[in-house]
């Protein structure tokens, strides 16, 4: 890029004498000044607030925020621009200081599964009910299947959870989870993700999960990781978002579409770089009428799976 002058220069001076950080990026500043390496991806900060915002909450959510707003935007792609910068930023230790799902939101989709099972024929041999897992039920089950429920319990609540799922079991019955962990570094969901997608979001790392499964009398039998293989997936979510964008924003105001297109791209970054995993935990029902067989070995080597193991997947 040219020389560094107006509004970007300054920028980029600032951020080297008080953070000792060079531009990971191009920037373009709102007087179309230009500072940084050459090509994309190329920050644009549109006006003085995007500046303002990331100064008010220095780190991702700032970022967010910024982004969000429309102040600031990415040219080239937006996952290798979050890269960069949010690489620069967790290497110098910078601090990092919504949207929710209503029940009417709840209806709507247990409508479309309703509708997706008479399509497949299976109209009359599937329930789906809407309902919170703490109401009572008299129902005993074969097999359970809780798909990436259990981030949104709590960690106050998960031991209740965990209870609840399997009072609701036989004796030999079957419990599959499949949930978002993160490693001890980053716990919970991340700022923006509590801010604009998921407040209720709770990621542990996946260790602490298995024993609060096995405190609740399950045997764990299996943990796979699935990381690499979401990877593909959330990049696959974000091609379609991008493909569908004009139906997309028929629906969604230009501030949502931005929040989506954040979460997916900075998830697709949070898998790549091991930051956030995806695994199934498989546990039964121990039958008390049977001695209880000695732990297997995939249960009583998952708590002590390591952030470096994790992120070698």
């Amino acid at each position: 890029m040219s020389s560094p002058e107006g509004a970007a220069g300054v920028i980029a001076e600032l951020l080297k004498a008080h953070a000792g950080l060079d531009l990971p990026v191009g920037l373009r500043a709102w007087d179309g000044s230009e500072a940084g390496p050459e090509g994309p991806p190329v920050l644009v900060a549109r006006t003085p607030r995007a500046l303002r915002r990331i100064l008010w909450c220095p780190g991702e959510l700032g970022l967010a925020r910024a982004y969000i707003s429309g102040d600031l935007d990415v040219e080239g792609d937006l996952t290798d621009g979050l890269r960069r910068v949010w690489g620069a930023i967790s290497q110098k230790g910078a601090p990092t200081r919504g949207i929710t799902l209503t029940p009417a939101a709840w209806t709507e989709q247990g409508g479309y599964v309703r509708e997706r099972a008479r399509g497949l024929g299976l109209g009359d041999r599937a329930v789906v009910r809407i309902q919170d897992y703490r109401d009572p039920v008299d129902e005993r089950y074969d097999a359970i299947a809780s798909v990436e429920m259990g981030e949104h319990v709590g960690a106050a609540q998960y031991p209740r959870f965990c209870e609840a799922l399997y009072g609701r079991l036989r004796p030999g019955g079957r419990l599959l989870i499949q949930q978002m962990f993160r490693d001890a570094r980053a716990p919970g969901g991340g700022p923006f993700i509590e801010s604009y997608v998921a407040p209720d979001m709770d990621m542990r790392p996946v260790g602490e999960t298995v024993r609060l499964i096995e405190n609740a009398g399950f045997e764990v039998i299996g943990v796979e990781a699935m990381r690499n293989h979401y990877m593909r997936t959330i990049q696959a979510w974000l091609d379609n978002f991008e493909q569908n964008l004009p139906a997309i924003k028929e629906i969604l105001s230009e501030e949502q579409v931005r929040v989506w297109r954040l979460y997916l791209a900075g998830g697709a970054l949070a898998f790549e770089e091991g930051r956030m995993g995806v695994d199934q935990i498989l546990a039964v029902r121990s039958d008390p009428a049977r001695s209880a067989p000695a732990r297997s070995a995939p249960a009583r080597s998952a708590p002590a799976r390591s952030a470096p193991a994790r992120s070698t997947r």
